[in-house]
C-alpha cells in the first residue's frame, strides 16, 4: 500500500506550475484526494509517529516544496517498514 501511494504521489511532480511572486504549487483536482488517503495511511498504521503529524501539518498546503516534503515523508516510512 505504501509503495503504491508513493508511485501514485510521483505523477503530482508533472503538474508543478509557477506564478508570478508565489511559490510553485501542484495543480491537479487528484492532488487533494491523494494526499487524504496517504494521511488516513499513515494515521492508521504510524499514529504516534512525528512524522505523520508532520504530513498532517501539510495536508491543506500546495506549494510544491510542501508536496516534495510529504514524499519524502512516505519514503521515510518505505525505508523504515522494509
Amino acid at each position: 500500500m505504501l509503495k503504491n501511494l508513493i508511485e501514485k504521489g510521483e505523477v503530482f511532480k508533472n503538474f508543478k506550475f509557477s506564478a508570478d511572486f508565489l511559490p510553485d504549487y501542484i495543480d491537479n483536482p487528484d492532488y487533494q484526494n491523494w494526499k487524504r488517503g496517504a494521511l488516513m495511511f499513515l494515521q492508521v498504521n504510524y499514529p504516534k509517529n512525528s512524522q505523520t503529524e508532520d504530513f498532517n501539518a501539510l495536508r491543506d498546503s500546495d506549494k510544491f516544496h510542501d508536496y516534495e516534503t510529504m514524499m519524502a515523508i512516505l519514503r521515510a516510512f518505505e525505508e523504515f517498514s522494509s
